[in-house]
Formats: structure tokens, C-alpha cells, sequence
């Protein structure tokens, strides 16, 4: 309807920009799935996910689409481009060391795969849909010393939005005994909740976990789930 009327709005989503709309203001999604992974990681090492609060968005992001601006006849600031910093481009005779040093780890770590940890992801979504968030879980588990296929192990499943199939794939992935699952938005969090009361569950949600059922409280979470609640204040 906005699209229809030509009626300026702010989202919540930088995803709503991205398909025309003018401006969303809301958490840093990228920086929330980096912080779960710090959680993910202090699990690893022997935290309980019941002594774990649930966290609250700490970054928030200021998205506007200059060519929707445009189109509705608003005059925008300039906005300055970020200054390029040293090592932004990697010199091509870097790559390659950096190459035949991963070959090297990898084969000296064939025998070790074994014993690394094991991340279960659970999404209800595809991976086309969410590079960005992915890129920070992965910079997450990066911040605390993980990589996957260096020494952390991530077994994905992707629902592609059929809600119905994430039940099982949660009970796969306990089948698959993984340490820990990464339960990234509501519906996975509670497919994972449902599957296990023992795996700790990190989740991602939009919505007050302790309304959907997913903990006792925000302070003291109790059983085996926490994570991060993204959904933004009334």
C-alpha cells in the first residue's frame, strides 16, 4: 500500500530498503549473530546456557535507499565514504601463502576433525537470504578462536521457509549429537526447544522468549536454552 501511495516509512529491517523501501531503523542483525556466537563459544568452554541472561540488541542501524529518496523528490545529506584503510586489499602473493598455509593445516588436522566441536544450524530461511548474518556468526566464532573447518565443525540445515520441516531437521540434529545448536530465528528456536532438553540452544528471536515459552526469564534463563532477543522496545 505504501508502495501505491508513494508514502515515505521507516521499517524495521534493512531488508525493506533493500526492496524499495526509503529508510529502516532497527538492530544490527549482523552484529546480534556475532554476539551469539560469543555465546555459542562460552558454552563450549563450559557455561550453562540456564546461568547465561538473555542479551538485548547493544547496535543499531540506520539504513536509507538513496534512489527511493530520490524518486520521492526528498533531498538527502551527503554522505561521506568511508576512507579505505591499510590492508583492505590483500596482495595477490599474500593469498597465496595464506593458501598453501590452510593446505598444510588441513592436512595435518585430518586426524584431529574428529575431536572438534560440532555446531548444529538451524534456519528457516535459505542461505541466499542470510550471507550477511552468517558472515557475522562466523566472525563471532572467529572472535573467540574458531574457524570452521580449522577447528569447529557446523552441520547447516535450511528449512527454505517451510516451517513444517524444521522439527525434524532439530531431531536430526540431536540425533547428530551436536554440542551445541544455533537456533536462528522464532520457529527454529522452538523446533529446537521441543527436540532437546539437554543440547544447549542459542537462539536468535524477534520476539520476548519468555512469551514464546523458550525461558523462565530474561535474567536467569534456566533449562537449556539463551540467546539474543532482537525485537525492538514498545
Amino acid at each position: 500500500m505504501l508502495a501505491r501511495t508513494h508514502l515515505p516509512a521507516v521499517y524495521a529491517a534493512r531488508y525493506f530498503v533493500t526492496a524499495g523501501g526509503l529508510i529502516s531503523y532497527g538492530p544490527d542483525f549482523v552484529d546480534q549473530y556475532r554476539r551469539a556466537a560469543g555465546y555459542v563459544d562460552r558454552i563450549l568452554k563450559g557455561e550453562k546456557p540456564a546461568d547465561l541472561p538473555v542479551q538485548a540488541p547493544t547496535k543499531y542501524e540506520l539504513v536509507i535507499n538513496l534512489k527511493t529518496a530520490k524518486a520521492l523528490g526528498l533531498d538527502m545529506p551527503p554522505i561521506a565514504a568511508r576512507p579505505r584503510r591499510r590492508g583492505d586489499r590483500m596482495k595477490r602473493r599474500e593469498f597465496i601463502t595464506l593458501l598453501r598455509r590452510r593446505r598444510r593445516l588441513g592436512r595435518s588436522r585430518r586426524g584431529a576433525a574428529a575431536r572438534d566441536p560440532v555446531i548444529g544450524f538451524l534456519n528457516a530461511t535459505s542461505p541466499e537470504g542470510s550471507t550477511e548474518r552468517l558472515r557475522g556468526f562466523h566472525q563471532g566464532l572467529k572472535d573467540t578462536g574458531y574457524v570452521e573447518g580449522d577447528n569447529i565443525t557446523i552441520i547447516y540445515r535450511w528449512a527454505a521457509n517451510q516451517t513444517d520441516r524444521l522439527p525434524e531437521m532439530a531431531a536430526e540434529l540431536v540425533r547428530r549429537q551436536v554440542a551445541v545448536i544455533a537456533a536462528t530465528s522464532n520457529f527454529p528456536a522452538l523446533a529446537a526447544k521441543a527436540a532437546t532438553a539437554t543440547i544447549p540452544v542459542v537462539f536468535s528471536v524477534a520476539e520476548d522468549p519468555v512469551k514464546l515459552g523458550l525461558v523462565a526469564s530474561l535474567a536467569r534463563p534456566g533449562g537449556n536454552l539463551t540467546g539474543i532477543d532482537f525485537s525492538m522496545p514498545s
